[in-house]
């Protein structure tokens, strides 16, 4: 009978990892074009000053959490999922997990962009 050293696919986590990673990156894309509507819609009309319109903020602001909110999901299930492998196919422990860390900053950093959005309205 096999070792379970032998029996443990590295695949599995980094398949985890890129999967919370790819979250992250569209709810950065989330952040990008929420700003991009809250901040930078106004300033489309050719001729005259636009006034700024509380659905631009409305929108961009719900674009905004939900990129936080979907940051929050993603770390939330990535810490479950590796729990849930048994102990021969976890990930030798690091320093750092990477992926769990980014999608936590990144959320925390698009709660306060929902706060400045807010704010310099």
């Amino acid at each position: 009978m096999a070792s379970p050293d032998l029996l443990a696919d590295p695949r599995v986590a980094f398949a985890e990892e890129r999967t919370v990673l790819a979250w992250v990156r569209t709810a950065l894309g989330l952040n990008g074009f929420g700003v991009l509507i809250a901040k930078g819609l106004h300033f489309l009309p050719a001729t005259g000053e636009a006034p700024a319109h509380w659905s631009y903020l409305a929108i961009g602001l719900i674009m905004t959490l939900m990129a936080a909110a979907l940051n929050g999901v993603a770390a939330h299930q990535h810490i479950r999922f590796i729990r849930s492998l048994p102990k021969f196919q976890r990930p030798v422990e690091r320093a750092f997990d990477a992926a769990k860390w980014t999608a936590i900053t990144q959320g925390c950093i698009s709660l306060l962009l929902a706060l400045w959005l807010i704010l310099t309205w």
